[in-house]
């Protein structure tokens, strides 16, 4: 089987950080909880063993709350189960460490209340079949599919996608945004049972644009000021790209235009929402510009901080270190604090028995 070149990518800020600074994160998924539950509801779990997958985990914080949820639905419904396991998985280069103790040491563990529940972890990536077939019951995924599995080539007058000016380049991301999709829906297929269903959530667009450019921009003008500084080479600065592209709403029902289905997987639900930035509600109340800009400069550094890390590796005689560019990044955004309006799209499919025409 072939290892997805993403395998080689650098997963988020390690040592925790990423646990530390993702409340954006947080705050998206908590709108999508309740619909979360309801699909829980609507697994039929084996009374021996039920299996939940939570992909894309990274250190772990943000998934406590729906494997929480779904822990205490197949437990109310069947008192006596046997066990359940939880898979987490994950880039190899993801700090499985922080996974660990988070799962062992965090007050809201789903190990807290519960027993015979058995945590797993595989560091490998989800555009591999990465799980035995038909094992998976339910399966879990936010913020996460936005990331390319390959960047098709680095954006020269950018680092953001929606920022180029490149007809080429958007089209190229466009077409590697398109066959991840269908690669990421055909692995889960193979893993969950038969009327096994997954929810994933993604940042999306309702529009052409995401709504992520004027943040993303301010970055890139940062760079740019470090560059002007002599403190980032042309090199450098070329190297730096985010390998991250939106999808639509047509993007994502693409897949199922025949019957709704694709590879035995029906599309159930497809919501698009506004996203929270609650940093920007935290401004509203404090008026406090610069723990605005460290907020965000922190998220942005949980996310992207390693891929940047990874690509000043790869010159020499670097004078900027990755501190310097998110510290001015921060001083950037506390500068002109903005609301960051953005949208994330919810998708829950099931498996079905489907002849193929």
């Amino acid at each position: 089987m072939s290892q997805s070149p993403l395998n080689d990518q650098p997963a988020m800020q390690g040592n925790g950080f990423y646990n530390k600074n993702s409340e954006l994160q947080e705050a998206g998924i908590d709108l999508f909880i309740p619909i979360w539950k309801d699909l829980v509801e609507t697994i039929n779990f084996s009374a021996n063993n039920a299996t939940i997958a939570d992909y894309a985990s990274s250190q772990g914080k943000n998934s406590l709350s729906p494997i929480n949820i779904a822990i205490s639905s197949i437990i109310s419904r069947n008192p006596k189960q046997t066990s359940i396991s939880v898979i987490h998985t994950d880039l190899p280069s993801n700090d499985f460490s922080s996974l660990f103790e988070t799962i062992e040491k965090n007050n809201n563990s789903y190990l807290k209340n519960h027993c015979r529940i058995f945590p797993f972890a595989v560091g490998r990536s989800y555009f591999d079949q990465i799980l035995p077939p038909n094992s998976v019951d339910i399966g879990w995924n936010s913020w996460s599919l936005q990331w390319l599995s390959a960047s098709p080539k680095n954006i020269d007058d950018h680092i953001f996608i929606d920022c180029t000016e490149s007809a080429y380049l958007k089209n190229s991301y466009s077409h590697q945004l398109a066959t991840d999709w269908s690669l990421f829906l055909g692995c889960r297929s193979k893993e969950l049972k038969l009327s096994g269903k997954l929810m994933t959530i993604f940042i999306a667009s309702r529009n052409l644009t995401s709504g992520w450019g004027p943040f993303w921009n301010e970055f890139w003008l940062t760079l740019l000021d470090l560059r002007s500084a002599n403190l980032l080479s042309d090199t450098e600065l070329a190297l730096i790209s985010l390998p991250i592209g939106v999808r639509s709403v047509d993007d994502i029902k693409k897949p199922f235009d025949k019957n709704n289905i694709f590879s035995n997987l029906k599309l159930e639900r497809l919501d698009i929402i506004d996203a929270p930035d609650p940093f920007w509600d935290e401004y509203q109340l404090t008026r406090d510009p610069k723990t605005y800009g460290l907020r965000w400069a922190n998220m942005a550094k949980a996310v992207a901080g390693p891929m940047i890390s990874k690509a000043l590796s790869n010159t020499q005689n670097t004078q900027c270190t990755l501190n310097e560019i998110f510290s001015r990044f921060s001083d950037r955004l506390s500068s002109h604090p903005f609301k960051v309006n953005h949208s994330l799209a919810c998708v829950v499919v099931e498996k079905i028995n489907h002849d193929h025409d």
